[in-house]
C-alpha cells in the first residue's frame, strides 16, 4: 500500500471521529508528501510547481478525501446536515408482507410507495406469467404422474415451493390438484358437449391412410341398458378435398377398453375424442370406419392441473430446452419476490428508515380520558 493509499485508510478509519482528527489526518498526509516524495521531484524534477509550492499538494490530497466523504458520509456530518434524512411509514408492517407475497408490489402500494410497488409488480408478475407463456401455460403444477409396473404414481414438483411464493398467481395450483384427484373427474360425459372438431378418420386400428377433417361435433349422454351411453354426430369437410360430411357417431364397445372421451380435467388444452363411425349421413360411402380427434378444453380444466407422464414426455420433446426455461423464469420470479415482501415488512435497506411509532404513554391517555 502506498503512502496515498495508507491515508485514505487513515481517514476511512476515522469517519466516526471530529472533523478535527480527520484534518490532522490531511495535514499528516502532506507532512509525508513533502519529507519523503517532495525529495525525489527535486532530484529528477526541480522546476516541477509540485515540488515549489504547497497549494498543489494540498489540492491533489484533499479533492479525493473530499469526494469520498461525498459517497461515505461519517455520523457526524450526516448529523450536522441541513438535509433530513427521508422516512417512510410501513403502516402495518406484518399486513404489507403479507399483501406483497398474494400480489408482489401490492404492500409497497399499501404503504404508499407507488413506485416500488408498480416496478416490483411488473418485474416480478411479468417474469412469471412470461415464463407460464413460454411453457404454453403448464409450468406450474403442485404434482405429477408417472406410469411404473402398470400403476400410476403421484411425485411431488418441488419447484412449486419457490413458485408458491408468488401469491395468488400460483394458487390455483393447488385448487386444480385436489380436483384432479377428485371422484368427478372421470371419462364420463355428464352434460351435452358441442364443440369445433379438429382430427382424422381411417379404417382398422390404425391411421396410416386418415383422412383429416374439421367441423362441429356435438356429443350427448344417454342412459343405456348398461349404463349411461354416448352418441354423437359431426358435422364438417375433409381438409383434402373441401368435401362437405355429416357422419353419426357411436362409442367403441366396452371390451376395447377405448373410453370415447379423455378424462375432463387434464393438463392439455385438447381433450380427446375417439368413437366410431355407425352411419354416414352425407359424404364419401367409404370414408371409413374410426374417429380420432380432439375438442376444446375449457381452460378451467387444464391451467395449473398436475401433468400426467405422456403430457410430460411430450413437453420435452416438443420444447426442449424452452420448456426448462420456462420453469426456471417461474422459479427465479418467486424467489424475487422474498425481496419484496421482506422490504414491506423492514422498510428500505438504505438511504430511507422507517418511521419509529412510540408508544403513547399511560398518563397522557388517562388524562385525555378524564378531560
Amino acid at each position: 500500500m502506498n503512502w496515498y493509499g495508507r491515508s485514505l485508510y487513515r481517514y476511512r478509519l476515522l469517519q466516526h471521529k471530529p472533523v478535527q482528527l480527520r484534518k490532522k489526518t490531511e495535514a499528516a498526509a502532506i507532512l509525508f508528501f513533502r519529507t519523503n516524495v517532495r525529495p525525489i521531484f527535486l532530484q529528477f524534477a526541480p522546476s516541477h510547481p509540485h515540488c515549489t509550492c504547497l497549494r498543489p499538494v494540498d489540492r491533489i490530497l484533499r479533492s479525493p478525501l473530499r469526494l469520498l466523504n461525498v459517497f461515505m458520509p461519517d455520523q457526524n456530518s450526516a448529523a450536522t446536515s441541513s438535509r433530513p434524512t427521508p422516512v417512510v411509514d410501513l403502516k402495518t408492517p406484518w399486513l404489507a408482507a403479507l399483501l406483497s407475497w398474494a400480489v408482489p408490489g401490492l404492500g409497497q402500494i399499501y404503504q404508499g410507495r407507488y413506485f416500488k410497488g408498480v416496478l416490483f409488480m411488473v418485474c416480478i408478475l411479468g417474469m412469471f406469467l412470461f415464463g407460464i407463456q413460454l411453457g404454453e401455460g403448464r409450468p406450474v403444477y403442485v404434482n405429477y404422474y408417472i406410469v411404473s409396473d402398470g400403476q400410476m404414481l403421484e411425485k411431488r414438483n418441488y419447484g412449486y415451493l419457490s413458485q408458491m411464493l408468488v401469491g395468488a398467481a400460483a394458487m390455483p395450483a393447488l385448487v386444480q390438484s385436489n380436483r384432479f384427484k377428485s371422484d368427478d373427474n372421470s371419462w364420463v360425459l355428464d352434460a351435452p358437449v358441442e364443440a369445433p372438431f379438429s382430427g382424422t378418420i381411417y379404417n382398422g386400428r390404425g391411421p396410416d391412410d386418415a383422412l383429416e377433417v374439421d367441423g362441429a361435433i356435438s356429443l350427448v349422454p344417454e342412459p343405456g341398458p348398461f349404463g349411461a351411453t354416448l352418441t354423437g354426430r359431426l358435422v364438417g369437410q375433409l381438409k383434402e378435398s373441401g368435401e362437405q360430411i355429416d357422419l353419426e357417431l357411436v362409442p367403441y364397445s366396452p371390451e376395447l377398453d377405448l373410453p370415447p372421451v379423455g378424462l375432463k380435467i387434464s393438463a392439455n388444452p385438447d381433450r380427446e375424442v375417439r368413437m366410431r363411425i355407425r352411419e354416414v349421413i352425407a359424404g364419401p360411402a367409404e370414408l371409413g370406419d374410426n374417429l380420432k380427434g380432439t375438442i376444446p378444453r375449457p381452460a378451467t380444466d387444464w391451467f395449473q392441473v398436475p401433468l400426467q407422464d405422456q403430457e410430460l414426455q411430450d413437453m420435452n420433446a416438443r420444447l426442449g430446452k424452452r420448456w426448462e426455461l420456462a420453469m426456471v423464469l417461474t422459479w427465479i420470479a418467486g424467489l424475487l419476490n422474498i425481496l419484496a415482501i421482506w422490504d414491506a415488512f423492514e422498510g428500505p435497506a438504505y438511504g430511507v428508515r422507517p418511521i419509529e411509532r412510540k408508544p403513547e404513554p399511560e398518563g397522557d391517555s388517562a388524562g385525555k380520558k378524564t378531560s
